[in-house]
């Protein structure tokens, strides 16, 4: 997941006037929520 971030920030950052506001909602709503989940799970995992 994390080149997919990059990808957005780098979009978000650089070309922001080209931002689908859409498409910018469904990923919070639907991909910021799993990516939560699985940093949960990597943290866990580093405290075991």
């Amino acid at each position: 997941p994390w080149r997919s971030v990059a990808g957005m920030r780098d979009r978000l950052i650089h070309h922001y006037w080209e931002t689908e506001v859409d498409i910018l909602w469904k990923t919070i709503k639907e991909s910021i929520p799993q990516l939560k989940s699985i940093i949960k799970k990597m943290i866990e995992n580093e405290n075991m």
